[in-house]
């Protein structure tokens, strides 16, 4: 019976120079290889950018928490001096809003109370600090914020008696068509019209708010028209 016999290889570990020769024929070996000696190269260089991005990461996220913290203390703030202004507590209105805006300034939040502010000082009788304040907060902000503004310097500057800006303001917004509250806006614009002895401008504006209309400012509007009806018949 024949012997079976166990041929052993002996495995010759290659040199890195035979590595590299074979690297030059295999193409995936080759890439491989590049791989490797790019990351020897530059391999601190890439923790490097890992550190700072892990860092960068956790940055962000703790100022967006902070962030986030910062609008919802804001929040109760404002809710607190919204409360004060329904109350008639202006003066303390004036204090909460005038903390929120030095303690949490750049806040959503702040834009807000910054416009509660002027209005706030209207309600006080600082009727020229509010329109400054109204002009400055209109020259920093776009749509329909600036729409509001528009319309709360206007309201302002008729209270103060200055009709004939009021009036190219609220023209200015009747003419944009976006303004939210028409009606309202009609009816001011009325009112200013009454002042500066245009009563046929000041009719034509009223007569603007639709019959069907919901709003209180038709009734209103309705009292006007009937006041310059008895004046014309009157004269």
């Amino acid at each position: 019976m024949a012997r079976r016999t166990r041929i052993q290889v002996k495995r010759k570990k290659l040199s890195d120079k035979e590595v590299h020769e074979l690297a030059k024929q295999d193409p995936l070996l080759k890439m491989m290889n590049q791989s490797l000696d790019f990351f020897k190269q530059r391999g601190q260089v890439i923790i490097a950018v890992i550190i700072v991005a892990a860092v960068g990461f956790f940055a962000i996220r703790g100022y967006l928490s902070y962030r986030a913290n910062q609008e919802m203390d804001a929040g109760k703030i404002l809710a607190t001096a919204e409360e004060a202004l329904y109350q008639n507590e202006l003066d303390k209105a004036a204090s909460v809003l005038d903390s929120l805006l030095k303690d949490h300034s750049g806040t959503r939040t702040s834009k807000q109370a910054e416009m509660l502010k002027a209005s706030v000082l209207l309600a006080k009788g600082n009727t020229e600090e509010a329109i400054q304040l109204y002009r400055d907060l209109l020259s920093r902000n776009r749509g329909e914020i600036a729409r509001e503004l528009k319309f709360s310097l206007a309201n302002a500057l008729q209270s103060k008696g200055d009709a004939e800006e009021a009036l190219r303001l609220y023209e200015e917004l009747e003419k944009d068509g976006a303004f939210v509250r028409q009606y309202e806006l009609l009816y001011r614009k009325g009112q200013v019209l009454e002042s500066l002895n245009q009563y046929d401008g000041a009719r034509e504006s009223y007569s603007k708010i639709p019959s069907d209309s919901e709003s209180v400012y038709y009734g209103l509007a309705r009292q006007r028209l009937e006041w310059i009806r008895a004046m014309a018949n009157a004269a």
